[in-house]
């Protein structure tokens, strides 16, 4: 087989249409969607060494699920309650400017970004060097969002961010 940094981009977009259509639609729950998803951007040539996806759930206690991937580990699993949004944390994260604005955020970690998003200063010690996270609407109209961090030197390339907005309109739940 072809390495993977030898595809094209409309190689890499055609492959990933086909295991999304073929396979990825068959796994058993979003933990091991997220799992196999990295699995196959990563098979791709994307440098993932972390990636989230955060839902907000219809529940009484909790206002939000997340589903946090990490190379070679374990997929986390973390629910946040209501209130939430209230506090600084979530007031000064990349969560919440997606969700607020609906745009991406692409964004290679420094000390400026450490000042602007402070979650990011705490990426950057665990070695990511680039951040991108995309607003997943979902048929109900509401935001969610999905992340992707890299930890090779110069990050993503651009045919990988590339990728990731071909990938994220045909991510959808109801």
């Amino acid at each position: 087989m072809t390495k993977a940094l030898d595809f094209s981009l409309a190689d890499r977009k055609a492959e990933l249409l086909r295991w999304l259509s073929e396979e990825g639609r068959f796994a058993p729950d979003t933990g091991r969607l997220l799992e196999m998803l990295c699995d196959k951007l990563t098979m791709l040539g994307a440098p993932i060494a972390r990636a989230t996806v955060h839902v907000r759930t219809l529940h009484p206690e909790f206002r939000g699920i997340s589903r946090i991937w990490r190379r070679g580990q374990s997929t986390e699993f973390r629910t946040s309650r209501h209130g939430i949004e209230s506090t600084s944390d979530y007031q000064n994260s990349p969560l919440q400017y997606v969700i607020e604005t609906g745009q991406w955020l692409d964004t290679v970690l420094s000390e400026a970004t450490d000042r602007r998003f402070p979650i990011l200063a705490t990426l950057r010690a665990q070695g990511i060097t680039h951040y991108v996270m995309a607003p997943l609407i979902f048929s109900n109209r509401i935001v969610n969002a999905i992340s992707w961090g890299s930890d090779a030197p110069s990050g993503f390339r651009e045919a990988d961010v590339e990728l990731f907005r071909y990938l994220v309109p045909g991510i959808r739940a109801e």
